[in-house]
């Protein structure tokens, strides 16, 4: 007989995996750090952050059905890249800067973040807002602890040794975690648990280093926010079959994004040294896209009353 998995123990597998590579999100604690110490312009450190998130959504994107099957492969990218950052960083080569942290552990972001997506919402068809939220919560939660525990090495060890530090850790921790984030097997599901399921689809900068590392925080905490719905919602109109690959397809546009923003952001900061007109700028699309989102719930509601009718 075999023997049942937790399937919180799954879910909290997912989280920590979630953890380590939302990391990425308080790169902004290391680029004052790498241009003093290096002298590079800000645009240019601020790149290769836009590489890691460009390459994360396009990994996901055209590799969607495949990343779910190389769990592992996440720790190896990213803690490599992590790791080859700090070296990049030593020897001061741009383009190592570049193809580490952005190339790299942008392939390791991508093979990472939906791999214990879709598969904790198989393991919870019961309670797969909850499950996925919490998940995702950990990739944008993640900036909050990373950002002062970055300060505190930077200031004990240097630049680069965090990075040879924190691309060592990722490694451990990701690889352990990736061991138990596994597809539940046919009926290991308690059918109490399939049972509610099916009812549920039924019913419907001038501030000090700490400061910054703690904004970095809040804003990806919020940002995780954001992100821990739109797997659920996806699941809703697609079902959860195809999950892996159509959660690519939208990260298309957030890919997009993280190549245009941060260079959009740091380049007029360094003309008009203040941030007040790229984030009214922001603010205005942020509203253009609440009033497509608030229209598309409207067709869909349409939709489903008439598929009810």
């Amino acid at each position: 007989m075999i023997k049942t998995r937790n399937r919180y123990v799954i879910a909290s597998a997912g989280i920590t995996l979630h953890l380590m590579i939302g990391g990425v999100y308080a790169w902004s604690v290391f680029t004052g750090p790498i241009v003093k110490q290096i002298g590079w312009a800000e645009a240019s450190v601020s790149f290769a952050f836009s590489l890691a998130i460009f390459f994360l959504g396009m990994s996901v994107a055209f590799m969607g059905r495949l990343v779910e099957k190389f769990g592992p492969t996440s720790s190896v990218c990213y803690g490599l890249g992590v790791f080859l950052t700090g070296i990049a960083i030593s020897n001061q080569q741009l383009w190592l800067l570049y193809l580490a942290y952005g190339v790299i552990g942008g392939l390791g972001l991508g093979a990472g973040y939906v791999t214990p997506v879709s598969t904790i919402i198989r393991w919870f068809p019961d309670k797969r807002g909850l499950a996925t939220g919490l998940a995702i919560m950990g990739f944008g939660f993640a900036a909050l602890l990373t950002g002062p525990i970055a300060q505190t090495l930077m200031a004990s060890f240097g630049v680069s040794s965090t990075f040879y530090i924190l691309g060592i850790f990722y490694f451990l921790v990701m690889i352990i975690a990736a061991q138990f984030i596994k597809k539940p097997r046919q009926n290991e599901l308690p059918k109490a648990v399939i049972k509610k399921a099916s009812h549920f689809s039924l019913t419907g900068q001038n501030m000090t280093a700490n400061t910054a590392a703690i904004m970095v925080g809040i804003l990806g905490l919020f940002n995780g926010a954001g992100f821990s719905v739109i797997p659920v919602y996806l699941g809703d109109v697609f079902s959860t079959r195809e999950l892996g690959a159509i959660h690519g397809y939208v990260l298309t546009a957030w890919a997009a994004a993280g190549m245009v923003g941060p260079i959009l952001l740091s380049y007029t900061h360094q003309i008009l040294h203040n941030y007040f007109v790229t984030l009214v700028v922001f603010i205005v699309i942020d509203l253009l896209a609440l009033i497509v989102s608030l229209a598309l719930q409207r067709a869909l509601a349409r939709m489903q009353e008439q598929v009810n009718k």
